[in-house]
């Protein structure tokens, strides 16, 4: 599209940065400035946008348009900033010419054990500041995939845990205290990048409801927080790679999560010119989104440019909603890349939130907090040796890390003695801890990207080979005053959790890890974290098959990893197993210093179709603290569902005595499965157990309700009035084949499962006449899509029907969603869906409201035999038109149920033609004998 660059004079303040014009107006929204943005951009400042730079180098320290981890280039006529994108999700990773120059935050799984949603927005907020510090306008961050594998090396990175309403919850102030700082947030890896061995060849082989209700929730948590950008992840699902698969990013993703935001590749992620099918970035380089490729593309059709616009639409959009636009250029000069911009307050932060994620597994006899003046033995990896962070883009080189030894040396002041010893001598080792008052072993284990562990041992992932043995030694000597602070990337075996009094974990981190353990060791911050994973007791204890995990048929280069476990992912599995636990910890664990009582519950209506839970909480200890309350729902057994979390919330630090109320609430979606079928959420009906505890496991309070299903249901007898005019009859072959059908299947691939509703919708097309200003019936014919097309053709009324209940619920997603098909111009036509068995339609359509068209397929007579004949009887008797088609080699019970009609005395004639696939079918027009025969 030529530039349209408007000539008159600015009656707006100018945006900073921007040449002055039509987007300049703040009171438009930010959709209404990047589509004018759009509007005025030329086709080469358009196409410059899809792709990073052109040599494909990143991190470059010679030349802006490659500076950062991923760059699209400015737009210098218009003003435009470049697009300076950097990892990552534990803040800024500087190239290691510049290492030490921001800071190491605590890992996306450290924020997940704080259940704390003002820590999250806190944690977002600080990494968004040294991102815009640093000249970047775009966090590679959140991580946000469910920890389906224990093993997989990058859980440290992802704020969900194991569980999809945790990432929901949590991911929602971490957007919008990342793009406070007017840095664009995104939101990654969609979808299934949930394991590292051979994640760029694996299938993750997964259904449709697992989807929508385990791994799409953080991602929603993420679109209604505003995030601008996601990125889509190296795997395939279902055979397809996930930076051109149509079926997650434009059905799941872009239409039913309804994200308006713009989807970039993961690096080299990019396996063909995939705008079509949802991607709108290529990184880090050009190889399939250059300009002269689309360029071809586009002459050749393959491509469109309201693609093209589309796309740099939602890229625009994104850079104007948060203030990237709002700017002058020179915040996202790339010479800012140079600075430290680690800060006092910075590091205050780092240290605050490392607390709050630090989890007291276990305290027999109250060993913690450490009171002051006493000899201590810290052994193990607590100096130099220290874990603070994972490794791989999601690494930070921080210019100091304070060491666990550090920490509690000025944490003890003068007031006792600290002897350390590295562990590795275990007899040593064991001698100093029985020599001690207190003993404070630090293990610990490692992982990274690109590598899966390849155990949950503590022996694997360091150099320290011997930590459980260690453990074991010391805990004879001197168990009941020994305290192992365990540092992990995520799960963890802990054999010998039950031999030593006090265990307590902190993931990963961060640079202030030493500071912070010493906080919760000698009681300055009362530990409130929970775990968002379990701790199992043994390997595997989930009991995945190699086809599950790592997958079929190498495992060492799997090509399918099959998500059988669907629903039953880590605690849920361990809850329909009954699975106990003899040295791990179960999800949502977590202790303090100080005691809580739970009671008063209450469980009421609220406005919106969902329930209000009420209760106190009492701290009946001696301290000062906060608990974590967590809801859990089970379902009507009908639903098919686990024990899952529904719901959560932090108290804010209670007095010794003090008491508090905290509501929760259950929104519809909460009571409701997603059923593929419509491709829509449904609500269960039946009896719903409520749990609220301070775990999954230590259940304070329990009560149930019922409900009555709701749903799409509902809304059968729901008339929607579609408007269609002869304008866009020439459009109609199109629009009938893009048609959103349920089961998320677009397209031409709808053609293939609904045929009969393809064939029957292009027949009506060619013979529009025969629809126009009548009222159609649909009996069962390909999911509503020939009733559909009727609509749009004119008819003054359609009927859709279906004895099936969930084929209804799919014709009635399919109105839903194509309203948009049919503009204001023209009349109206009253489209109804009804789930009715044949004897009804027959006696209440055809007899009483008298049908001037049936259209029906040849599977509905396979089904239902003599009965739908004596309903087609009926039917023709009343309307005298009937269409049938049938797939040639396919013609259950047509053969019989056409002699039964010519007995009866009516003339049929056959046609065949070809779908776009080259399947033959038969078409079969019948009337009554009298009537003039159909052409």
């Amino acid at each position: 599209m030529a530039a349209v660059m408007s000539s008159w004079l600015m009656p707006f303040t100018q945006v900073a940065g921007l040449i002055p014009g039509p987007w300049s107006d703040p009171s438009l929204s930010a959709h209404e400035r990047a589509h004018l943005l759009v509007a005025n951009m030329t086709l080469t400042e358009k196409l410059q946008m899809l792709h990073g730079s052109e040599d494909g180098r990143s991190e470059c320290m010679d030349n802006p348009r490659c500076a950062y981890v991923g760059n699209i280039a400015p737009v210098e006529r218009l003003g435009m900033p470049p697009v300076n994108m950097n990892d990552g999700p534990q803040g800024f990773r500087s190239p290691a010419s510049l290492a030490g120059t921001s800071t190491a935050w605590p890992s996306g799984l450290t924020i997940a054990a704080s259940w704390d949603e003002e820590a999250a927005f806190e944690w977002g907020q600080g990494m968004g500041k040294e991102f815009y510090d640093k000249g970047s306008n775009l966090q590679l961050g959140p991580g946000l995939n469910v920890a389906r594998v224990p093993l997989n090396g990058r859980n440290f990175e992802y704020l969900s845990g194991e569980d999809p309403y945790l990432g929901y919850r949590l991911v929602q102030p971490v957007v919008k205290g990342i793009q406070s700082q007017k840095v664009v947030a995104n939101a990654k890896h969609f979808i299934q990048n949930n394991q590292e061995t051979n994640r760029a060849g694996v299938s993750e082989e997964v259904d449709e409801r697992t989807r929508f209700e385990v791994y799409y929730p953080p991602f929603e948590g993420a679109v209604e927080a505003g995030v601008g950008s996601m990125m889509c992840s190296y795997n395939k699902i279902n055979g397809y790679w996930s930076c051109e698969n149509p079926s997650t990013l434009q059905s799941d993703l872009k239409q039913a999560i309804n994200f308006e935001g713009y989807v970039m590749s993961d690096w080299g992620a990019t396996h063909s010119m995939s705008i079509a099918a949802g991607l709108d970035v290529e990184q880090p380089g050009a190889a399939w989104m250059n300009a002269d490729l689309l360029r071809q593309a586009l002459e050749a059709g393959v491509v469109k440019e309201t693609q093209v616009d589309e796309s740099v639409r939602r890229i625009l959009q994104a850079m104007i909603q948060v203030g990237v636009m709002d700017e002058p250029l020179s915040a996202w000069d790339w010479g800012k890349r140079l600075r430290n911009v680690t800060t006092s307050a910075s590091v205050a932060s780092a240290r605050r939130l490392s607390a709050k994620g630090t989890v007291l597994l276990r305290n027999e006899g109250g060993l913690l907090p450490l009171a002051p003046g006493k000899r201590v033995a810290v052994i193990g990896l607590a100096d130099a040796n220290a874990i603070y962070h994972g490794g791989g883009s999601g690494s930070v080189e921080p210019s100091f890390v304070t060491t666990p030894l550090q920490g509690i040396r000025d944490a003890m002041g003068d007031s006792g003695t600290i002897v350390y010893n590295d562990g590795r001598d275990v007899v040593a080792a064991a001698e100093l801890a029985k020599q001690s008052d207190y003993a404070i072993v630090f293990v610990g284990t490692l992982s990274r990207e690109d590598f899966d562990r390849s155990s949950l041992s503590l022996d694997v992932g360091t150099d320290w080979t011997g930590q459980n043995e260690a453990v074991s030694r010391i805990a004879v000597y001197a168990g009941q005053k020994t305290v192992v602070v365990v540092t992990t990337p995520g799960a963890v075996l802990l054999p010998w959790s039950r031999q030593v009094a006090a265990v307590v974990t902190n993931f990963m981190p961060g640079q202030q890890a030493g500071n912070a353990i010493a906080d919760v060791l000698f009681g300055n911050v009362n530990p409130s974290g929970k775990l968002p994973l379990t701790f199992p007791n043994s390997e595997n204890e989930i009991q995945f098959s190699a086809a599950q995990y790592p997958g079929v048929p190498d495992s060492k280069a799997p090509a399918y990893a099959f998500y059988t476990e669907q629903l039953q992912v880590g605690y849920r599995f361990y809850e329909a197993k009954h699975l106990q636990f003899k040295t791990g910890f179960p999800f949502g664990h977590g202790l303090s210093y100080t005691n809580f009582t739970y009671g008063s519950l209450n469980l009421q209506d609220n406005s919106g179709g969902g329930k209000i839970v009420t209760f106190t909480i009492k701290n009946t200890g001696a301290r000062r603290g906060a608990e974590v309350a967590q809801l859990y729902l089970e379902f009507p057994a009908s639903a098919g569902e686990p024990f899952q979390l529904k719901g959560f919330a932090k108290t804010k630090l209670l007095e010794a005595g003090e008491a508090c109320t905290l509501q929760l609430h259950l929104r519809p979606r909460d009571l409701s499965i997603w059923d593929v079928a419509t491709r829509s959420w449904s609500q269960v009906g039946g009896v719903f157990g409520v749990s609220v505890g301070s775990s999954s496991r230590d259940i304070r309070l329990r009560t149930e309700f019922s409900t009555t299903r709701r749903g799409a249901m509902e809304d059968f007898c729901e008339v929607v009035v579609l408007r269609a005019g002869p304008a866009k009859l020439h459009e109609i072959h199109i629009t009938i084949r893009e048609l959103p059908l349920a089961d998320g299947v677009h397209g031409s691939t709808g053609n293939q499962l609904w045929p009969a509703g393809s064939i029957l919708a292009q027949e009506l097309l060619r013979r529009p006449q025969l629809v126009q200003d009548r009222f159609i019936l649909d009996l069962g014919a390909g999911c509503g899509l020939a009733g559909l097309a009727a609509a749009a053709l004119g008819a003054r009324r359609v009927l859709l029907t279906d004895c099936d209940g969930e084929t209804v619920c799919n014709i009635h997603h399919n109105i839903q969603a194509n309203r948009h098909l049919w503009g204001p111009e023209g009349g109206n036509c009253e489209v109804q869906a009804e789930a009715l068995d044949w004897k009804r339609v027959s006696e209440d359509y055809a007899l009483q409201e008298r049908a001037d068209v049936v259209i029906s397929s040849d599977t509905v007579y396979g089904h239902f035999g003599d009965d739908l004949a004596c309903c087609a009887l009926n039917l023709l008797s009343s309307t005298g038109s009937m269409i049938l088609v049938a797939p040639k080699d396919r013609q259950t019970g047509v053969p019989a149920f056409l002699e039964r009609m010519k007995s009866a005395g009516y003339v049929y004639v056959e046609s065949w033609v070809q779908d776009e696939h080259g399947e033959d079918f038969h078409l079969f027009d019948l009337k009554r004998r009298e009537s003039t025969a159909p052409s």
